[in-house]
């Protein structure tokens, strides 16, 4: 394949490289993330520690909603691919659009994947400012967000903010369009293809 974004023949681009996802999340990265089901919320803390050129080790624990662990903590390795594999839904059931969303830490320019199923549609909202997991996630009955973001990665975020505004919305909306055209044109070669069989 010689566009990193996809990973197989019948799969949408991802939203991000494993390599973006890899510079995005480096050690001391965290997310603290919301699960609402129906009568039941919860809260988990997601982190990185000891990535290398191939992976990283993930730490996940429960919380209360400020962050405070209340369980033991959970420790698995994975490698950068196999993170942006997370993230590669059938080509055929997927649509992508650009969508400005807000969160409880502020508005993001995000890719919405918009994949149908068997059991019905799921939508994902990735943030173009944070390589990774998505910032939200809805599918039946299950209502998923990231409250918070700390680390090095937000630093460097908050850094860039303070920066030309123009330059940088031109500049997300630059890197957001080539996965929003790739999807179109994937999308459009399987209508056509499957007319001419």
């Amino acid at each position: 394949m010689s566009d990193p974004h996809v990973l197989g023949d019948e799969l949408a681009p991802t939203p991000f490289t494993a390599g973006e996802i890899a510079a995005a999340c480096p050690d001391g990265h965290w997310l603290l993330v919301r699960t609402e089901r129906v009568g039941e919320t919860s809260f988990q803390r997601s982190g990185f520690e000891q990535g290398d050129a191939e992976g990283v080790h993930l730490t996940n624990v429960t919380t209360d909603a400020s962050g405070t662990p209340t369980g033991e903590v959970r420790r698995s390795r994975a490698t950068w691919r196999e993170l942006q594999a997370h993230a590669a839904f059938p080509r055929a059931a997927t649509s992508v659009a650009q969508e400005r969303i807000r969160l409880a830490f502020g508005e993001r320019d995000c890719l919405r994947y918009d994949v149908a199923g068997a059991a019905g549609s799921s939508t994902f909202w990735f943030a173009i400012e944070h390589p990774g997991m998505p910032v939200r996630y809805r599918t039946a009955g299950v209502a998923v967000e990231v409250v918070a973001i700390g680390g090095a990665a937000l630093r460097r975020y908050a850094e860039r903010s303070c920066g030309d505004g123009t330059r940088r919305l031109r500049e997300r909306r630059a890197r957001a369009t080539p996965a929003c055209d790739r999807a179109d044109r994937d999308r459009s070669a399987g209508r056509a293809g499957a007319r001419e069989r």
